[in-house]
Order: C-alpha cells, then structure tokens, then sequence
C-alpha cells in the first residue's frame, strides 16, 4: 500500500516515487540488458535510417517527381517529420538527465505515447544523427539523380516528337518545343566543323548536316560533354561513330546550354558559319532505346545507393554497439 505522500504508478505494486515527480525507465537512460531489446535496438538503429534513405531518395529520384510532385514531396515532407520526432525525443532525454523537473514528466509521457522501444539514450542519440544524415544524403543523391537521368526523359516524353527533320530546311525556331527529333535518310555530323569551349568540362559541339549543301544557317548541333579535345575534327559524343545514327534527343540542362551557345559561336568565329537559332541535341541511333536504358540507370543508381548506405549505417550501428557495450552508456 501506498504511503502518505507517495503515489504509486498506475498497474504497478511495487514502484512508488513523491508526488508531483515522475519516474523515468532505467532502461531508457542506460543501455538495455535484454537480448531481444538489444536486438530490436540494432534493427532499428539500422534499417530505420535506411528506409528514411530510401523513400527520400526515391521520392525526388524517379519519375515520379516528374508526373506527380505534389505526392513525392509529401513522401520527403513525411520523412522530415520522422526526424523531428526522433530530434524531439533526443532533446527531452537530453534535458532529463541533468534535471527531474517538467521535462522529466514530459519525457515519461513521451515516451509512453511514442515510443515503444526502451532503448539507452545513447541510441535514441545515433539514430537521430543517422536519420538526420540518411534524410541528407537521401535529397541530395535524389536531386542529383534526377537532374542527369530522370528530369531528361521526362522532358523528351512529354515535349513533341518530330520526324523527317532536314536540317538545311528547318530552323531552330521549328523546334523549339522538340523533345526528340528523327532526320531525314543521309543527315550527317559536320565533324569538320566541331568545336568544344572549356570552362572546368569541355562543352562539345558539331553541326547537323545533310547533303553536300550548306545551309544559310546551322540552327541544329549535336553536343557532348568531355568527348571532344576542343579543336575541329575531334567530336566524339555519343553514337558520332555510328553510320546509321540520325537521331537526335533534346539537351535540356540550361546551365551547359550556356556553354554549348559559346562554343557555338566560337565555331562561327572560327569557320566563318552563322548560327542564329541554336538548338542542341544528343546524338542517337535509337532515342527510345536510350530513354529505356536512362530508366534503367536511374533503377541502378537507386539500389547503388541504398545499399552503400545500407553498409554504412550497418558498420556505424556494429562500431557503436561495441563501444556503448565498452563503455556501458
């Protein structure tokens, strides 16, 4: 039975603390003894983060992002709200340790309304740092992703598709809204006429060509980035190899675009051409073929980098086991 001026823990016989003060679980504060508990903590502490990892990542990777944006930054805005929960606790079992006034009575319901693992404070610590790192990390390899893979499919998609282009005929004025562009049997990279302006890359440029003709203005170009020495006669982006490459799909990183522009117009300097509406494409034999391997490698990077992460936090998680056991937080 309970003494005056104690009170006893609803459902408990045994523990009993002043009123007014409320009592916080050893085993929240120090590091739990059971096995099971110590096994739950590991598995939490790693696939935890790694699933913040993976939804971050997928969410701002995959077309998804492209279609539907709203859903996938709900996905991300979901994840953040995981880590401030985690930042929460941490900071209300931070203060709990150095006092037992309100906080301590806070921490104690926290933990009973959210909190269903009685893991030591030191791991509710790393998995904040982690899931705070893997939310990071997540963004930044999905954002990264998407700008290089993802983001240009679903420009190529969604903008039209033209056939039966002549470059002597069409300006770049026709195809300013061109995704993809298939041209006419016999259209040709001018490799004499290629030119690349460096600025950190080498930004690699060649007109299309066709016939024997030259048009009054060279408004389609092939580009590459890095495949070019700079000089005329060196273009060696993407199937510039293949005889039965006529294909072209639209490059739409403006940033590099600012650079193309510049090597296009040192090719007009230099071979006395004019260009007066560039358009820049890769060049291709199979544009929908590539679309499906930039698919692919988006699928590719994804699982890379799920399961780097994946190894990481597992090596984090076995040195931390090893040293909280040492040093028995």
């Amino acid at each position: 039975m309970a003494t005056k001026g104690s009170y006893p823990y609803p459902g408990s016989s045994e523990d009993y603390t002043p009123y007014g003060t409320a009592q916080v679980p050893s085993k929240v504060l120090g590091l739990s003894t059971g096995v099971k508990e110590q096994f739950g903590t590991l598995c939490a502490t790693c696939l935890t983060p790694a699933a913040v990892f993976g939804v971050v990542s997928a969410a701002t990777m995959f077309p998804l992002r492209y279609y539907e944006p709203g859903w996938a930054w709900l996905l991300v805005v979901l994840c953040a709200m995981t880590v401030l929960h985690h930042g929460v606790l941490v900071a209300i079992l931070l203060q709990a340790r150095c006092s037992q006034g309100p906080s301590t009575l806070l921490l104690s319901w926290y933990l009973r309304t959210f909190s269903t693992q009685k893991r030591g404070s030191a791991w509710y610590v790393l998995i904040f740092v982690t899931l705070a790192a893997a939310f990071s990390f997540g963004l930044m390899y999905g954002l990264t992703i998407y700008q290089r893979l993802s983001f240009p499919r679903g420009e190529a998609e969604q903008l039209m598709s033209y056939s039966d282009v002549d470059p002597r005929t069409w300006s770049g004025e026709q195809l300013l809204d061109a995704g993809t562009v298939t041209f006419i049997p016999g259209t040709r990279l001018d490799i004499n006429r290629s030119m690349g302006f460096h600025y950190v890359d080498m930004y690699c440029v060649a007109p299309v060509a066709a016939g024997n003709t030259t048009p009054g203005s060279f408004d389609i170009w092939a580009v590459g980035l890095n495949c070019c020495p700079g000089n005329a006669g060196g273009f060696a982006c993407g199937a510039s190899k293949s005889p039965n490459a006529r294909s072209g799909m639209r490059q739409v990183n403006t940033n590099q675009n600012f650079y193309y522009y510049l090597a296009v117009q040192q090719a007009e300097a230099t071979f006395g051409i004019k260009a007066e509406h560039p358009t820049f494409f890769s060049w291709t034999e199979d544009v929908q073929k590539d679309l499906d391997e930039m698919q692919q490698e988006t699928v590719k990077c994804y699982f890379i980098g799920l399961f780097a992460f994946l190894s990481m936090q597992f090596f984090v998680v076995i040195i931390a086991w090893v040293v909280f056991s040492a040093i028995s937080i």
